[in-house]
């Protein structure tokens, strides 16, 4: 069956490019159009809409938040996500396992 959120896809898919493998042979995945309902206690209701500038309206709309951030945090993460691997590739998996082993 697997996963009911199935969150950054492409951080999966950057694995598997680095360990060229396919990921086809592994898994496969369907995006949705809206990728999770949240439920609050204060009866709020909110359907996220995979498309980004969907989200941000209607995010914007549910809190009573400015479109704005949204896209800003959106940009952010953008710019920061893909150099996530970039810099683990360049170690060894003994190197990495050394580094975390320091803070954890």
């Amino acid at each position: 069956m697997g996963p009911s959120l199935f969150t950054m896809p492409n951080l999966i898919e950057d694995i598997f490019e680095i360990a060229n493998k396919p990921i086809e042979n592994y898994f496969t995945y369907k995006r949705k159009s809206v990728i999770c309902n949240y439920f609050y206690e204060d009866g709020t209701k909110f359907s996220a809409p995979a498309d980004i500038c969907e989200f941000a309206k209607s995010a914007s709309n549910t809190f009573d938040v400015e479109e704005k951030l949204f896209s800003i945090i959106f940009t952010i993460v953008k710019k920061i996500q893909p150099n996530i691997f970039i810099i683990f590739g360049k170690f060894s998996s003994q190197d990495i396992d050394l580094s975390l082993k320091r803070y954890f």
